[in-house]
């Protein structure tokens, strides 16, 4: 099939491409391939916490689809949040992270298997970073361990089932450390769209395919991971 196809679009891990692409394709041809990603949202504390109870009842029904109705193993699931705005306010976190466990509690049910599995990948996590962390378990449905300081490796580290990191941050400038090829989206609730596109614009590595809304992440479109699906699989004819 490789031999004779015009484009090959290679959907899996980073694995898997490697593996694909040693069938060789012919010298026209090209790949799309779409490797392993991760994403982060970013929500202001203090728009989050000038909420009324509708609103941030939507706010966490908005986190709950971005996250744990693909049991948060899509690349566009968020698994890192970053709390953005007045970092004293430690009520509207834990009131968000509080909520978000009831709301889970009455729309999943967590299995012995994948429960057993995030709390291995939380004792590695552990040894790994027990300088910079603090943890918190809300029913098991919920990881919540909040950082210190942020890694520049912390991706690795990276779960899903509801396996969250958080970290505060003053700017989005204080993520750039940790920012590579691998980050696709950013969701965001109460941050100007202003303020994410001037982010963007003064970037220099080629992170961030997508910034959505909160709610918004799981949302396939025809552009996704940089590449313009339908231009990217047609070929054109020029005449003059």
């Amino acid at each position: 099939l490789s031999s004779i196809c015009d484009v090959r679009i290679i959907w899996g891990g980073d694995d898997t491409i490697k593996k694909i692409r040693k069938f060789t394709i012919p010298v026209r041809s090209i790949d799309l391939s779409f490797s392993n990603r991760v994403s982060v949202c970013v929500i202001d504390s203090d728009q989050l916490n000038d909420q009324n109870k509708s609103s941030f009842d939507k706010v966490i029904q908005s986190f709950f689809n971005d996250t744990f109705i693909m049991g948060q193993n899509a690349c566009s699931s968020p698994k890192l949040i970053l709390w953005k705005g007045d970092n004293k306010n430690i009520g509207i976190k834990n009131r968000f992270w509080n909520q978000l466990s009831d709301y889970a509690k009455n729309k999943i049910e967590l299995d012995f298997s994948t429960a057993n599995r995030k709390y291995l990948q939380f004792c590695k996590t552990a040894l790994q970073l027990k300088n910079v962390i603090k943890f918190q378990n809300y029913n098991n449905l919920v990881f919540r361990i909040s950082l210190n300081s942020l890694p520049k490796d912390i991706d690795k580290y990276f779960g899903n089932s509801g396996f969250f990191f958080e970290f505060d941050i003053k700017d989005l400038d204080d993520i750039n450390h940790i920012l590579n090829q691998k980050y696709q989206t950013m969701s965001y609730f109460g941050v100007e769209k202003d303020i994410i596109i001037s982010f963007i614009e003064q970037l220099n590595v080629n992170a961030f395919d997508r910034i959505v809304p909160l709610g918004k992440a799981l949302e396939i479109e025809l552009i996704w991971d940089g590449y313009d699906m339908i231009r990217s699989l047609t070929r054109e004819v020029t005449i003059n």
